[in-house]
This record gives structure tokens, sequence and C-alpha cells, in this order.
């Protein structure tokens, strides 16, 4: 719902069972950030404690900072294998 990530309107919900993250591009840009790795973060932050995250296929970029994020919360973190180029 809305631009995703930290900002998501989603992130009123008090409990969430799953989080996600759609395919990464360059939307948003003024509240996002204006590169991919500003960009990416933004997305990332709507992971949360306690709650799994769920990745569509990505830039490998991506996926290895949306892990990276994951691992640094200790959540499960699960993605379809492809990677975009």
């Amino acid at each position: 719902v809305g631009m995703g990530g930290r900002l998501d309107a989603t992130n009123v919900l008090s409990k969430k069972t799953v989080t996600g993250v759609t395919l990464l591009d360059y939307d948003h840009m003024e509240y996002l950030g204006d590169t991919i790795e500003l960009i990416a973060a933004e997305k990332a932050g709507i992971f949360l404690k306690d709650v799994p995250a769920f990745v569509l296929p990505q830039q490998v970029f991506m996926l290895t900072f949306c892990s990276f994020c994951s691992n640094e919360l200790k959540i499960p973190f699960l993605s379809q294998v492809r990677c975009l180029s």
C-alpha cells in the first residue's frame, strides 16, 4: 500500500504477519532518495523484528541488501531464487 518501505501506509498496523518488497525501481524519488542504494534502504525499512520478510526477484544488490537487513533483525528472509539483471 502506498510507496512501500519505511514510509508505507501499512506501518500504522500494530502487528503484521509478513512484510514484503516488490520490484525496486526509481519511483517516489522525492521521498525515497535519488540513488538505488538510498531507495533500497528506505524499502528495507519495512522489515520488522519478529516478522518474516518476503522479497520478489530483484537486482543482486537489492537481494543482498535485504538479506543483510533481515540478518541484522534476526528475521526469516524469503526470496525467490532468481535475480533480475
